[in-house]
C-alpha cells in the first residue's frame, strides 16, 4: 500500500528528493524512503488503519537495512522516522506501534552482510527511540534473529516480541525449513511473545 501510495507521486520528484538525501540519482525504490521523502503519506495511511479500527500499527520500517540502504546512516534515519511516525499517530488514539522488522536477504546484496549483526544493530536503533513492541516478520528460518532477540529482552525486560514466518504452501520455509520446527524453535526458547505464520 505504500509503495503504491508512492509510485502515484512523479517519478521526477522522488528522484530529486531521493538525491536530496543520499547524493545520487541511483536508489533503490522501496517504500521505506517515503519516512523522509514524504512523511505526511506514511502518517495518513497510519491514521487510515486507525480509522479502520486497528488496535496495532507497524512502523513502515520491514526493508530498512543494508541491503536494501546500504548507507548506515540513512538506514538509521528511516528507522527513527518511520518509528516516530507511527508513534505519533499511535498516541493520538491509544494504539500500539510494533517495530517492524522484515527478513534480510543477504545474496539479493551485499556479500559481506552479517545478517545476525545487523539485527542487533537494527534492534538497538529502535530502543534507542523507545521502542517496546517489535516484530520479526515474514522470516524463512530462526537462527539469524535470537541474538537480537536477546538482546532486547536484556535491554527492555517489558518489551512485547512477534516472531512470524513465511512459509509455502507444503510447509516448508524458503530456506528449507519445516514450519512445525521453526515455531518449536521458537516456543523452546521462550523469548518471543508470540510466535506464528503470517503468509
Amino acid at each position: 500500500y505504500y509503495f503504491e501510495k508512492l509510485q502515484s507521486q512523479s517519478r521526477s520528484n522522488i528522484s530529486e528528493g531521493i538525491e536530496e538525501i543520499t547524493g545520487t540519482e541511483e536508489f533503490n525504490m522501496c517504500c521505506e524512503i517515503a519516512n523522509i521523502y514524504n512523511p505526511d503519506l506514511v502518517s495518513q495511511i497510519h491514521e487510515e488503519y486507525i480509522k479502520a479500527g486497528v488496535s496495532a500499527v507497524k512502523s513502515n520500517t520491514f526493508g530498512a537495512n543494508t541491503v536494501n540502504f546500504p548507507e548506515i546512516k540513512l538506514r538509521n534515519k528511516i528507522i527513527r522516522a518511520g518509528y516516530i511516525l507511527a508513534n505519533k499517530a499511535a498516541q493520538k488514539n491509544d494504539v500500539r506501534v510494533f517495530a517492524d522488522i522484515g527478513y534480510i536477504f543477504p545474496e539479493s546484496g551485499r556479500e559481506d552482510c552479517n545478517i545476525e549483526k545487523e539485527y542487533i544493530d537494527i534492534a538497538e536503533e529502535f530502543i534507542k527511540i523507545g521502542a517496546k513492541n517489535f516484530i520479526f516478520e515474514t522470516m524463512p528460518e530462526y537462527n539469524c534473529i535470537k541474538k537480537a532477540l536477546v538482546k532486547i529482552k536484556q535491554k527492555v525486560p517489558t518489551s512485547f516480541i512477534v516472531v512470524s514466518f513465511a512459509i509455502s504452501q507444503d510447509g516448508y520455509s524458503s530456506k528449507g525449513h519445516y514450519y512445525k520446527r521453526l515455531i518449536s524453535q521458537a516456543r523452546k526458547d521462550g523469548i518471543a511473545d508470540v510466535t506464528g505464520i503470517n503468509c
